[in-house]
């Protein structure tokens, strides 16, 4: 037929691809014939989730009281809450997660499991639901420095006591 056909493949390979590259790239060839042909991909990074913000508030008996949980993942995030090792009912909204209590009373009060999981992996941050607190003293363990893997859960122990 007279034509021959010559192309080329050309790949764009990013090693140890890292979130913030994630995004529309752009490939463009062109020659001195004709316009030069433009075309895009998206380009989607998966990680496992990592909790980026766990939350309370005082909340006193009667009130309504709320746990929030904000997770970063692709894929999404799924969410669950425990207590005691038991799954509770919740409401997801994305990548946030709030535990609602209507009408707090004494039970409620205590630590509360989020956990955030998708294909890739599973991380778990526990908040506490609290009452109001007044005049209370609290001594506590303290170290001057404490060294934690990123995205690891810190814990520290806090012992209070009442005066009356």
């Amino acid at each position: 037929n007279g034509f021959q056909n010559e192309f080329e493949i050309f790949f764009l390979d990013i090693i140890g691809i890292m979130r913030n590259q994630a995004g529309r790239y752009e490939c463009k060839a062109s020659n001195d014939v004709a316009t030069p042909d433009v075309k895009y991909v998206n380009v989607v990074v998966n990680y496992p989730p990592t909790i980026q913000k766990i939350q309370s508030s005082e909340t006193p008996v009667g009130r309504v009281g709320m746990l929030q949980c904000d997770a970063n993942a692709v894929p999404k995030p799924e969410f669950e809450w425990y207590r005691d090792e038991k799954s509770i009912n919740i409401q997801m909204l994305g990548t946030t997660t709030i535990l609602v209590f209507s009408n707090v009373s004494e039970e409620d009060y205590g630590n509360y499991t989020c956990v955030a999981t998708n294909r890739l992996g599973i991380q778990n941050a526990s908040v506490f639901l609290y009452s109001e607190c007044t005049q209370y003293t609290a001594a506590a363990t303290h170290r001057n420095s404490q060294t934690q893997r990123e995205g690891s859960v810190s814990s520290f122990k806090l012992v209070s006591m009442s005066i009356k």
